[in-house]
């Protein structure tokens, strides 16, 4: 696996770094976990889209991340974290991009809720550190309304459907790019 600590020069999302196998692999798992709750709702599906765009995915790359989110395998969906989170740069810009996707279409639903947090517990990531993550997803959103209620950051623990307005995906990925 090409990682992105080994790649130097690359501008953008830590993935870019990432061999195109690997950059599809890290997808399929944005796309499983995103769609865990069996709705393909056309926000998330445009979302992902839009993050297959971000990384550079070839028109086959991006159907396979598609299929994984019509159906993914989960013990293939296990191996690729195994193998993605061994580059610790990974770890945090992966959950942010499936909670980013999962809330698309203005809820997290109780079985994507569940399935970020298992996905945080197997990157190592703290559940402190998913609800800051959440928080963060949450205040891209939210943008500057500060009368708009918590509601990412309330019901991903609660794992129950909650509303937002806008669209983060680009918004995330030039977040990224300048850090």
């Amino acid at each position: 696996m090409t990682t992105p600590s080994s790649e130097s020069g690359h501008d953008g999302h830590v993935a870019l770094g990432l061999s195109d196998a690997d950059r599809v692999d890290y997808l399929k798992v944005v796309a499983s976990v995103a769609f865990a709750d069996q709705e393909t709702d056309e926000a998330e599906l445009g979302n992902l889209r839009a993050m297959c765009e971000a990384l550079g995915l070839s028109d086959a790359g991006r159907d396979q991340v598609l299929a994984a989110a019509a159906g993914a395998d989960a013990a293939a969906t296990d191996a690729i974290v195994t193998r993605l989170k061994a580059d610790v740069a990974l770890r945090v810009p992966l959950l942010t991009d499936v909670i980013t996707v999962a809330f698309a279409d203005g809820k997290v639903a109780p079985a994507e809720s569940r399935d970020i947090s298992r996905l945080g517990r197997a990157l190592d990531i703290e559940s402190g550190q998913i609800g800051l993550i959440a928080r963060y997803v949450e205040a891209i959103v939210m943008g500057a309304d500060r009368d708009q209620e918590h509601a990412l950051s309330r019901e991903l623990g609660a794992g129950v459907a909650a509303e937002h307005r806008g669209k983060v995906v680009r918004w995330l990925h030039r977040l990224f790019r300048r850090a």
